[in-house]
Formats: structure tokens, C-alpha cells, sequence
């Protein structure tokens, strides 16, 4: 009967062990879970207040570096149309060029010091930034002069860069320019007359080849 007894007991304390042990897991499931949820809460959510505020701290250098960009611009676009004052659109030249070199008319010339004399039927004014009523200006560094050294080494066949400009004077008249040129790398010197056409600019009329470089 004590051994029956005892056996009932025995089954009775392992069931409720059984029950207890199961009790316990889930508990620690439970603490578990609310463990990594804590973690993931405090990890994503530090995460993200800090990706906000390096995203904040960025905003400002973005800005900052637009503004500069279009300080940027601004100060090109003005040079730019500086240098548009004074340089000739490169349509003009362009067109300048085009002039048929087989259109080009010996002259005579009574100049002791030139070899030859010419004028092109296909010369075209150069163009001009200038506008309103026009008054020649022999100051160097002016638009009309440069304008003016333009109409030379086109006449001339010299390239602008590699143009030495030795003389420019008045030729007679308000609207004409006479000037002696030569290239940097070669001794031949060349006295272009230039006369001004109203709203186009500079245009060459006669180029003489000298002997000599009267103007050096």
C-alpha cells in the first residue's frame, strides 16, 4: 500500500516538475524575445537619429557648395561677356576666312619698298562688339584696335596669335586705318590698309609686301 503510495507521489512531483520546466522555458522564450526586441529597438532606432543626423549635418555643405557653384557661374558668365567685348564672334572669323585666296588682284604700286601689291574682291569685313556711331581709336588695348589687328592679320594671311603689330596710324580719312605687320617667327613685314564698314567692322582694301620693315 506505502509502495503504491509512493509511486502515485513519485509520477505526481514529475508531472508537476514536467509542468514547471515547461513554464520556465517559455518564461525564458518570452525574456528572450523581449530582450532582442529591446536591442533591435534601441540599435535601429539609434541608427536612425543617426543617419538624420548626418543627413542634417550634410544639409548645410550641400547648400553651401550650391551656392558657391553658382558664384561660380555667375563670375565665368561675366568674364565671358567680357571677353566677348573685346573678341570677335567666331562666326565673323570664320566668315573672314572663307575668302577666296584665287580672287586676289595685282596692283601697281609706286613704293620704292614694296615688292608687291594686292587686293581681294572676297575680303569681308571681320565684325565688330562695337556699336552705335564709330570713332577710330589708336589706343592699344582698346576694342577698336583690337578690332583693327584683326583686319590686319586677316589681310595678311598671319595667324592673330602669332601677330606682331609694328605701326597703326590714320589713313587719310576718320573710317581708315593703315598698319605694318609682320610674324613673330618670320622677318616679312606687310602694310594692310583697313577701311571701317558701318555696323560689320573692319575690312582690308590693299595689302603691300615690303622689302623692308620701315617700322622696326
Amino acid at each position: 500500500m506505502d509502495r503504491d503510495l509512493n509511486k502515485t507521489t513519485t509520477r505526481i512531483d514529475k508531472t508537476k516538475q514536467r509542468k514547471a520546466n515547461r513554464i520556465y522555458n517559455i518564461l525564458i522564450v518570452i525574456v528572450s524575445v523581449l530582450i532582442l526586441s529591446v536591442a533591435a529597438f534601441i540599435f535601429l532606432g539609434g541608427g536612425s537619429n543617426q543617419a538624420s543626423k548626418e543627413t542634417k549635418s550634410e544639409t548645410p555643405k550641400t547648400e553651401a557648395a550650391s551656392k558657391d557653384d553658382n558664384r561660380k557661374e555667375k563670375e565665368k558668365a561675366a568674364k565671358k561677356n567680357e571677353e566677348e567685348k573685346v573678341d570677335l564672334s567666331s562666326r565673323d572669323l570664320e566668315s573672314a576666312k572663307e575668302s577666296d585666296p584665287d580672287k586676289v588682284t595685282e596692283v601697281s604700286d609706286n613704293d620704292a619698298n614694296v615688292k608687291r601689291a594686292y587686293t581681294n574682291e572676297s575680303w569681308k569685313p571681320v565684325g565688330t562688339t562695337q556699336q552705335g556711331e564709330h570713332t577710330a581709336s589708336y589706343d592699344q588695348g582698346s576694342v577698336d584696335w583690337k578690332e583693327m589687328e584683326k583686319a590686319l592679320a586677316y589681310g595678311s594671311k598671319i595667324d592673330p596669335a602669332n601677330l606682331t603689330v609694328w605701326w597703326i596710324e590714320n589713313n587719310g580719312t576718320p573710317n581708315s586705318a593703315v598698319g605694318t605687320v609682320s610674324a613673330k617667327d618670320n622677318d616679312q613685314a606687310y602694310r594692310v590698309h583697313i577701311e571701317w564698314v558701318d555696323g560689320q567692322g573692319w575690312k582690308p582694301v590693299k595689302v603691300q609686301e615690303l622689302k623692308v620693315n620701315d617700322k622696326k
